[in-house]
């Protein structure tokens, strides 16, 4: 949660205390919000904050870095950034409202930005894209998928860590082993020379 709305939730309360202190009536001077508009404020401080807290938890606070991974909600974006791109592709299908979606959002946007130019990450929101989720079979979220030039080669779905995805990944990522390489046949005896001595 950004500190603007942490502190519009902070206010808000603050003036709901204040209010209830002008508003109510407390002829013994005793009670907590109606005492007087001071008091109010107070207290509407002290649960604005508290609220305020709370809804920060709730939201979990995603890094900025997986707002700036590529979506893909259309078949000719799809097209685009997945099945016409060279190298590796890892798609993300995921939705707004999934929990563990939600949690493994962050790790896909590291593993994005420590992996740049050896893996891309496309984002694919299951609820805006439900042909597409059809056509690769995705009935669970979050489901992941990892392309190579353009042709589907693995697939996971549910939460993972970031150390499980990273070995999951590291057998796709590693370059192609080149053939062993052999050594040249001596060269044959000169002439006038025999091979032995």
């Amino acid at each position: 949660m950004n500190m603007l709305r942490f502190v519009a939730i902070t206010l808000a309360g603050v003036g709901l205390g204040a209010l209830m202190g002008v508003l109510g009536k407390c002829t013994t001077g005793t009670c907590p919000f109606t005492a007087n508009p001071w008091r109010g404020a107070l207290f509407g401080l002290i649960i604005g904050g508290l609220l305020a807290l709370i809804v920060s938890l709730r939201q979990g606070g995603q890094p900025a870095v997986e707002d700036k991974l590529p979506r893909a909600n259309d078949k000719a974006a799809f097209q685009a950034a997945v099945l016409e791109a060279k190298g590796l592709v890892l798609v993300d299908f995921y939705a707004d409202w999934c929990g563990p979606c939600r949690k493994l959002a962050p790790i896909v946007a590291q593993i994005a930005a420590e992996k740049a130019g050896l893996l891309a990450v496309v984002k694919v929101n299951v609820d805006a894209a439900q042909a597409l989720a059809a056509e690769y079979g995705v009935s669970g979220i979050p489901h992941l998928i990892l392309f190579r030039d353009g042709a589907q080669v693995a697939s996971q779905v549910g939460y993972t860590s970031k150390a499980a995805l990273e070995k999951w990944l590291a057998e796709y990522l590693a370059p192609e082993t080149a053939p062993p390489a052999t050594t040249p046949p001596p060269p044959p005896p000169a002439a006038g020379e025999t091979g032995t001595r």
